[in-house]
C-alpha cells in the first residue's frame, strides 16, 4: 500500500507541474495576443523557462495577426462601404514604413514600432494579399522573439553574475 500511495503522490505532483507550467505558457500566450514585447516578461515573472516565454509570446502574437485576417477582409468592406470623409494627408510612421518598403517592411517593423496586430490591420485595410501579411508579419515576430530572448538572456546571466 505504500508503493501505490508513494505512486498516487508522485502522479499528483506530475499533474500539478504540468498544469502550471500549461497555465504558465496560456498565461503568456494571451499576454503574447495584446503585446509580443509584455509576453516575454511576463513569462519570466512566472517562472516559466526564457524560451518557453518567448516561444508562447510569439504564438500569441501570430494568432493576433491571424485574428485580424479573419476579421479585417470583411471589416474594411464594411467600412469602406460606410466610409464618407476623405483621409487626411498627413503620413504617420506606418503609412511611411508601408510607401517606402510595402508589406515585408510593415511585417518585420511594425512588432517594434505599433504592434504586429496594429501593423496587420493597416496592411488589410490596404488591401495587401493575407498570404504575404501572414507571411512577413510571422517572420518579423520570430525575428523579434529571438532577439528578445538574447537580450533577456544577456540581461539574466549579468543579473546572475
Amino acid at each position: 500500500t505504500q508503493l501505490i500511495s508513494l505512486q498516487l503522490i508522485s502522479i499528483d505532483h506530475r499533474e500539478k507541474v504540468m498544469f502550471g507550467i500549461l497555465g504558465k505558457c496560456m498565461l503568456v500566450f494571451g499576454v503574447g495576443i495584446l503585446e509580443l514585447w509584455a509576453g516575454i516578461p511576463a513569462g519570466l515573472a512566472v517562472e516559466l523557462n526564457l524560451f518557453l516565454s518567448g516561444f508562447f509570446a510569439a504564438l500569441g502574437s501570430i494568432f493576433s495577426v491571424v485574428i485580424v485576417l479573419v476579421v479585417g477582409a470583411p471589416l474594411r468592406n464594411w467600412l469602406l462601404r460606410l466610409r464618407k470623409t476623405k483621409v487626411e494627408n498627413r503620413e504617420s510612421k506606418i503609412q511611411k514604413i508601408w510607401g517606402k518598403y510595402g508589406v515585408a517592411g510593415l511585417g518585420l517593423l511594425s512588432s517594434i514600432l505599433v504592434g504586429a496586430h496594429f501593423g496587420a490591420a493597416f496592411a488589410v485595410a490596404v488591401g495587401a494579399p493575407p498570404k504575404k501579411i501572414m507571411f512577413w508579419f510571422s517572420m518579423g515576430i520570430i525575428f523579434w522573439s529571438i532577439v528578445a530572448i538574447c537580450i533577456a538572456s544577456a540581461g539574466l546571466s549579468f543579473y546572475q553574475k
